[in-house]
């Protein structure tokens, strides 16, 4: 039999495969069936060791209420795709499941820092030698061939995913966990180390040109800095804004000197003087208000919006909203909106007030306040790219999303007890 830390090792690896090497893992298996099968046989498996501890409270309650909301009309029953299903119900069980623990929340950092450079050396590596990119990495995405080879004559570099957009959700997540290693170690060689990481993450978000993801995730690493900095008594808020100051004028400065690298910027310029700054988005999410109005309570169904939005909107093709929050109103009404704004916002402030007063109080693991910070980062970018993007639809961002969330439940209820313990 498994104990408990290889079965926690073995599950994370899994998490980080569907979460951060997912395309990869859908080139080798292909077939749903397959991907399937392993997602309940490790959800079957983690049921087996945890359910004798398993206790449900009052915030499980919004998880269980989403899976049910997520199963009204949805396209992947309809379609057959019980890969969908499975994987975000073993997601949300996840999340329910692994609370008591946090053992499992430094592996999946451990894990994800290769996962994550795979993505970041590919990106740099594939900027400067096409040869390899049009040979070996191009076959690998035969149904996307055309796109892929036109985004990168645009120098908008999609890496080893079939796209540059899905490039861009891996390479923000990882540099937002970069930020959190940098700023959470005290070791010399191990923070240089990180810091060459992060500089690295950075300079492949730019490549791909992707203004959401470059503007977001370098956000999210500015409001972690924030919290970081609640422990401090005096210069706080002037160093606060020094920082702020810095990073507009290295992005100032950095367009200047390399107008290639920074392409997001000029993409900027480019929509404003075009006159539609949205690219097209305002139109669908009338589109998307226009689906709402037909059912407001209970919605279409989820991605249900993907099926209908080229017969209610002026497309000759599907595509999604670019806006969580409307897809949500639109597809699962108000009632399902109310339920998933409410995990949302309640989660965020459990995540910032859990981070700002342990480091006030100070007497943390270098561990723990890694794994915090990765969480408050992550979930800032995945909010922040809600109003522009779909990443509650996409794996690259969806999973380690709910991880962050996950860590965030594991670890109050750590202090908590020993709070409780310490009385």
């Amino acid at each position: 039999m498994l104990k408990k830390n290889e079965l926690d090792k073995i599950v994370i690896i899994y998490l980080v495969l569907l979460g951060v090497l997912g395309q990869i893992v859908d080139i080798v298996l292909k077939s749903g069936n397959p991907k399937s099968m392993l997602c309940l046989f490790f959800m079957a498996l983690y049921l087996c060791y945890y359910l004798k501890n398993l206790s449900f409270q009052k915030i499980d309650i919004l998880p269980v209420a989403m899976f049910i909301v997520f199963l009204h009309g949805n396209q992947y029953i309809i379609d057959g795709n019980n890969y969908g299903i499975i994987r975000c119900a073993f997601i949300l069980f996840f999340v329910i499941v692994s609370r008591k623990r946090t053992e499992w929340a430094t592996l999946f950092l451990k894990y994800a820092i290769p996962a994550y450079l795979v993505h970041i050396f590919a990106t740099i590596w594939l900027k400067f030698d096409s040869f390899s990119y049009h040979n070996f990495i191009l076959p690998l995405f035969p149904d996307d061939r055309e796109s892929l080879t036109a985004m990168y004559q645009h120098g908008q570099m999609a890496g080893i995913s079939n796209h540059y957009s899905t490039n861009g959700m891996y390479l923000a997540c990882g540099l937002i966990l970069f930020f959190a290693l940098w700023i959470h170690t005290d070791n010399y060689r191990k923070k240089r180390r990180y810091l060459f990481c992060l500089f690295l993450a950075v300079i492949a978000v730019l490549l791909t040109g992707k203004r959401a993801h470059a503007l977001f995730s370098l956000t999210a690493i500015y409001v972690v800095y924030c919290g970081f900095s609640a422990n401090r008594q005096r210069g706080k808020w002037f160093k606060m804004f020094c920082v702020l100051v810095g990073g507009v004028a290295f992005v100032y400065i950095g367009q200047l000197m390399f107008p290639n690298l920074f392409t997001f910027i000029s993409r900027f310029k480019d929509t404003v003087a075009q006159g539609d700054i949205s690219l097209g988005r305002f139109e669908t999410w009338a589109t998307a208000w226009l689906l709402f109005k037909q059912n407001p309570i209970f919605g279409i169904g989820w991605r249900r919006f993907y099926e209908l939005s080229s017969v209610y909107g002026a497309y000759d093709f599907n595509l999604n909203p670019h806006n969580v929050y409307i897809q949500l109103l639109c597809e699962t009404g108000i009632v399902g909106a109310v339920i998933y704004f409410s995990w949302f916002i309640g989660i965020y402030i459990k995540t910032v007030k859990l981070y700002t007063r342990l480091r006030k109080e100070g007497s943390v693991s270098q561990n723990d306040e890694r794994c915090i910070a990765f969480s408050f980062g992550m979930q800032t970018f995945f909010l922040l790219y809600c109003i522009t993007g779909n990443p509650l639809y996409d794996a690259p961002t969806f999973i380690p999303y709910f991880v962050a969330c996950a860590m965030t439940l594991s670890y109050q209820y750590k202090y908590k007890n020993r709070k409780t313990e310490s009385r």
